[in-house]
């Protein structure tokens, strides 16, 4: 039989519990449930029932959180932005291609009219080159890469652009110089082409071609000659000259190979010296050393016409020459030679290229890079 205690309550009811109650002393309170801060009202309007936390699990009653939709609809954002700045810059480039080849035009005629010219040898050699071999390549710093495309569009040249964007805009720019222009080059890797090959095939199998080459493009470093131009002239039995266009008043702009603008009523100096041949079978260590010596040319070309011009020095030394160079030309005489064939263009050596019987520019030239 179960024990109980019996307690009246404040109404007068009995109440019975089990003998457990026995422990319990009136003197102790048994402690309110505790509310959280959070399920406090301090203002509750009058007839407003709130619901107890039971701690049950929530209902179909019980309204839940939407899930947020921010993730799903953040990636779709940008895909959508990408697509947008991909059309403006499109947009903007057919602009360019439009508007920029003819303001150039303009200002380089500006330029041409109110300046003076000295050239030397430059015509001699390249159009000597090409009467004697049907091709040529000319040679020059990427430093010129502004003034190029107007200073030699006399001699429709073909040339290299670069297939990003902006070698877009140069091949146009260069096309309304009547150049003829293969696309590739070093800018890119993930969109560059064998061009190389290319331009071999089509010197050979051309008329009257001359290459113009910026030999330390399109990244750099400047005043450092690649191995492209001495690989065409040896595999092409084509000889090379080397030159150097500089201009007394411009400015240079804060890229790597520091391109010059030239400005109004200046002095244009323009020096060549050349032809250098490499034998068609040299071998890597005879190329490499024709590169360096090329490189050799260019540099001394740009000192002398820094000191025909009077540019001044950057504290005692030429802006990206290697450290410690000397010039090794005497002095008055323009061009080393690196082969017994050299520097002369009356006596090239028997394994040049000849021009054909007749006039070289007979047959149309197609443009370098061609699919034949």
């Amino acid at each position: 039989m179960v024990e109980t205690a019996v307690m009246p309550d404040m109404c007068g009811s009995r109440l019975t519990c089990p003998s457990a109650w026995r422990i319990l002393r009136p003197s102790v309170p048994i402690p309110a449930r505790e509310v959280p801060p959070s399920m406090r009202s301090h203002s509750t309007p009058a007839g407003d029932v709130r619901p107890q936390d039971t701690g049950a699990p929530a209902t179909e009653s019980t309204p839940r959180p939407e899930p947020a939709t921010e993730p799903a609809a953040r990636p779709r954002r940008r895909r959508l932005a990408k697509r947008v700045r991909r059309w403006l810059g499109t947009r903007l480039m057919d602009l360019a291609v439009l508007t920029l080849p003819r303001l150039y035009l303009a200002y380089m005629g500006l330029v041409e009219v109110t300046s003076r010219h000295d050239e030397r040898l430059l015509r001699r050699l390249l159009l000597g080159c090409v009467e004697r071999h049907d091709r040529a390549i000319a040679v020059l710093w990427h430093q010129e890469v502004f003034t190029v495309a107007y200073n030699y569009r006399t001699y429709r040249g073909h040339t290299l652009a670069s297939v990003s964007d902006f070698g877009r805009l140069i091949t146009a720019l260069l096309e309304r110089c009547n150049f003829v222009v293969a696309r590739g080059g070093s800018g890119s890797r993930s969109r560059r082409r064998a061009v190389l090959p290319a331009l071999i095939e089509h010197m050979q199998q051309s008329r009257r071609v001359i290459y113009g080459l910026t030999v330390d493009g399109s990244q750099g470093p400047a005043y450092r000659m690649k191995r492209g131009a001495p690989l065409i002239a040896r595999d092409c039995h084509a000889p090379v000259v080397a030159v150097r266009t500089w201009y007394s008043r411009g400015f240079t702009l804060p890229t790597w190979d520091r391109t010059q603008i030239p400005l109004p009523f200046t002095r244009r100096l323009t020096l060549a010296s050349g032809p250098y041949w490499i034998a068609p079978d040299a071998d890597e260590n005879a190329l490499e050393a024709f590169r360096a010596h090329l490189e050799s040319e260019l540099l001394e070309l740009t000192e002398r016409a820094y000191a025909l011009l009077g540019t001044p020095r950057d504290g005692g030394s030429r802006w990206g020459f290697p450290a410690g160079w000397t010039s090794r030309w005497p002095a008055g005489a323009i061009g080393r030679k690196f082969g017994p064939w050299d520097l002369d263009l009356d006596h090239p050596p028997p394994w040049a290229h000849r021009a054909p019987h007749g006039r070289a520019g007979d047959a149309a030239s197609t443009p370098a890079g061609s699919t034949r």
